[in-house]
């Protein structure tokens, strides 16, 4: 059994503000708890944190739905704004807006700025899932994060399963 289930999706999913229909939102939901119940889930951590659901931050993300459901633990571990600003990690659309306005680099060389800039994402995920006694986990995170998580989680001595990279309805 692994420690670490890994999901890979969109992040309208894990919203759930309107953008898509009910019935998407309401597949994702059924699809998260039978994962939760088939392999014995204990603590649902995800990519998001309550900065990023705004407006919606009182309900919930649909993740944190379907882990109060379930009577399970939920984690948000994605930094917050003042975090991402303590820990030196900048967003994806200032890089390109810095780029913008200081001559325009090789875009090779400005999305190799943006990895740099995911790879301690991941690493603050990681060190949030460190804190947490509960296995298994399941993780939610956006689908181009699903794999290179799982290697960190793997270097990490971490067991992990990615049961999907990039679910759909």
């Amino acid at each position: 059994m692994a420690e670490v289930y890994i999901i890979g999706t969109y992040h309208d999913f894990q919203k759930d503000d309107g953008s898509l229909s009910n019935h998407q939102v309401e597949k994702f939901k059924v699809f998260l708890e039978d994962v939760c119940i088939r392999k014995g889930i204990q603590l649902i951590a995800e990519e998001m944190s309550l900065e990023a659901l705004g407006p919606l931050s009182n309900r919930g993300s649909s993740c944190k739905q379907v882990a109060d459901k379930l009577g399970l633990s939920h984690l948000y571990c994605d930094p917050n704004s003042a975090e991402r600003k303590r820990l030196g990690i900048n967003e994806q659309d200032d890089i390109w807006m810095d780029n913008f306005y200081s001559g325009n680099q090789p875009q090779v060389a400005v999305k190799t700025r943006i990895d740099e800039e995911l790879v301690k994402r991941r690493k603050f995920w990681l060190e949030k899932l460190h804190d947490v006694n509960r296995c298994p986990i399941l993780f939610i995170c956006g689908a181009r994060h699903a794999l290179p998580f799982r290697g960190l989680l793997i270097r990490s001595d971490r067991t992990c399963e990615v049961i999907t990279d990039r679910w759909l309805p």
